[in-house]
């Protein structure tokens, strides 16, 4: 009788044991990631001629949930959004949010839709380590289109690399950036753009709100982009009557009443505040 009962109890061990190896990966609990900082990416493919179809890659990390804002009216909140249609000629500022859990990444990246196969200069400009105070080093992104090779001027000197490195500004004061783009025995507009670099390592405010067909309404979520440099804290207010004062780097807001609203940021750097950086915005009903 023993025996028949330890038979027993061994097949049920073993019963059990295979159903756990039969688990489909369905099965499986995904690992939980919102402790976890996500870290937001994107690049995209197509032929960036008017009227243009890119098709997006999602290349971020630690993420569960995501927020498109493409720059042309169109939004999105899958991983894959798809393809994306930009009708018109232009520059476009694609924002990427990736979340995890109450943590949130936000990366920007500039689109160029050319009108014709014309070569077409565009780049942008930041400071690597967002360093802004002499001396600074230049990031630059290459964004032309329909070139073969470039011209750039920067600080009197040329280069004709695809996209200059280590470019280093050794003195405060404005810097005027030149590019042009060529193919063949075409020639682009020269694009430019001024850079300052400060004499000190005082934070500076800056921001700027993504994309929107106006007007703003009640309601809906609207993103902020924080440019501030030689910072590391920020300190948001919207008004008495405005969403409650944050210090999150880039944060989505809402207005719960139509009205005129300043949106105001201070920039710092430890215990030095900089001045602060004011729009008004009207909300619709």
């Amino acid at each position: 009788m023993k025996k028949s009962i330890s038979k027993m109890i061994l097949l049920s061990l073993c019963s059990v044991l295979i159903l756990q190896s039969c688990k489909t990966p369905n099965q499986i609990e995904d690992p939980i990631i919102n402790n976890i900082d996500p870290v937001a990416d994107f690049d995209w493919t197509g032929l960036q001629v008017a009227p243009a179809e890119l098709v997006f890659s999602n290349s971020s990390l630690n993420a569960d949930r995501f927020k498109w804002d493409f720059g042309n009216g169109s939004y999105g909140n899958d991983r894959l959004p798809g393809k994306i249609v930009f009708r018109l000629p232009g520059s476009y500022e694609v924002l990427l949010t990736a979340f995890s859990g109450n943590k949130k990444s936000l990366i920007k990246k500039t689109i160029i839709i050319s009108p014709d196969d014309s070569p077409l200069a565009h780049f942008t400009v930041s400071f690597k380590d967002n360093k802004s105070y002499a001396p600074a080093t230049l990031l630059l992104v290459n964004n032309s289109q329909n070139a073969i090779t470039y011209e750039w001027e920067i600080n009197n000197s040329i280069y004709s690399t695809k996209t200059p490195s280590n470019i280093i500004l050794n003195n405060a004061g404005d810097y005027n950036l030149k590019l042009v783009a060529i193919n063949g025995n075409k020639r682009s507009a020269v694009y430019q753009q001024t850079v300052t670099v400060m004499a000190s390592n005082d934070p500076r405010s800056g921001f700027m709100l993504a994309y929107h067909p106006y007007p703003y309404i009640v309601g809906e979520e609207i993103q902020l982009v924080n440019t501030s440099l030689n910072s590391d804290g920020w300190k948001w207010t919207f008004g008495p009557d405005g969403p409650a004062e944050t210090t999150e780097q880039h944060p989505i807001i809402k207005f719960a009443s139509s009205g005129d609203y300043p949106i105001t940021l201070v920039a710092k750097k430890g215990t030095v505040n900089a001045l602060p950086k004011t729009i008004t915005i009207r909300i619709t009903p």
